[in-house]
């Protein structure tokens, strides 16, 4: 019996070689997929590596999550992988219905999402820090151009103010659904009883990511309300599927322009028709 159950493993193991082609090296990395007869990590760095099938290089590897779908169907649903089909060394990270960014040990605790069936937009909850931004622009990209109508008068009815975020509020909107993911809804539950030396060491760090997100959320700003510009400028709001306001604060630039501009042809009118004598009354 022992005799026919080590061969069955065997028999397994060769089936798995030759078929899937999937083997553990000495070392205890894996390797998958259509593999070579040398080794693609000299460094011994990765303990699992997946090879496509094409070229001599075995690229364009995917490893997908659920089921793949068919291409006809519009499948292609969930997967990792190198983009494309060439040596490209390019990360392909690949949601048919969108991608989620979450943190912090919570499912539903959002960063930034994608999802196309709400809105348009890559949204973030969370602050950004970049060197430049580049707005597409290409006037072949355009139709309905027409010019700006007072803008200075447009502008004028606009009201700066000063403000600070509501940090609850702020957390509430950056949370999804808990119904949505298979997790206790105590929390907890969730967690269970933290007592090892590094769930000791996370509710630190957790503890010190809420003072500075809550010292952030409390900082003074100066900017404009959703609500009130919606009334001035609908063009440059847009409300999300929570309801939530955002502002287009670069659709300001060319209101801001062509008021200059407005001005200065005022200045220019008044300084060639100067007032040659001033009236005073005299009592």
């Amino acid at each position: 019996m022992k005799r026919n159950l080590l061969f069955l493993c065997l028999f397994i193991f060769c089936g798995l070689g030759a078929q899937a082609q999937l083997r553990v090296l000495q070392n205890g990395r894996v390797q998958a997929g259509w593999l070579k007869d040398y080794n693609e990590d000299l460094g011994e760095v990765t303990s699992m590596q997946i090879f496509g099938k094409t070229g001599e290089m075995r690229t364009a590897s995917k490893l997908s999550f659920g089921d793949f779908g068919q291409y006809n169907n519009q499948g292609w649903n969930v997967f990792i992988g190198e983009y494309g089909t060439i040596d490209s060394d390019q990360l392909w990270l690949h949601g048919k219905l969108g991608i989620y960014l979450t943190t912090n040990g919570y499912a539903n605790n959002v960063v930034a999402y994608y999802n196309p069936s709400a809105n348009g937009n890559f949204v973030f909850n969370t602050n950004l820090r970049v060197n430049g931004i580049n707005i597409t622009s290409d006037a072949r990209l355009k139709e309905n151009v027409k010019s700006l109508s007072n803008p200075l008068g447009l502008l004028s009815k606009v009201n700066g103010v000063s403000y600070n975020y509501d940090f609850a509020e702020i957390q509430k909107n950056s949370a999804q659904d808990k119904a949505q993911f298979s997790l206790p809804a105590n929390d907890s539950e969730m967690r269970g009883t933290m007592s090892s030396a590094k769930d000791i060491e996370y509710q630190k760090v957790q503890a010190e990511i809420d003072r500075r997100e809550a010292e952030d959320a409390a900082r003074t700003r100066i900017g404009f309300l959703a609500q009130d510009i919606q009334k001035v400028l609908p063009e440059l709001v847009q409300t999300d599927d929570k309801g939530v306001m955002s502002i287009n604060y670069m659709g300001f630039i060319p209101l801001i322009v062509e008021s200059i501009k407005e001005m200065q042809a005022t200045i220019e009118e008044q300084s060639r028709h100067p007032l040659s004598t001033y009236m005073v009354a005299v009592p």
